[in-house]
């Protein structure tokens, strides 16, 4: 899953407005490109896997940063 306009993959889901409901009924979230702060919507299913990978790559950062050097 990548921006519309400037292509990077780093996106992160957006809260949830009044507007935005009738896009819930489509199965579509919205998200906002963390470089160039651009808003689009992804599907429920993409933005699922987003969250899954980065919650696991919080979990792998704590994890080096609680192990002794």
């Amino acid at each position: 899953m990548n921006c519309l306009w400037c292509g990077s993959s780093n996106l992160q889901t957006m809260r949830l407005r009044i507007s935005d409901f009738f896009r819930l009924f489509r199965l579509q979230q919205p998200v906002r490109c963390r470089f160039c702060h651009e808003c689009d919507y992804a599907s429920i299913w993409s933005v699922w896997k987003l969250n899954a990978l980065a919650k696991a790559r919080r979990n792998e950062r704590r994890q080096r940063q609680s192990t002794p050097a």
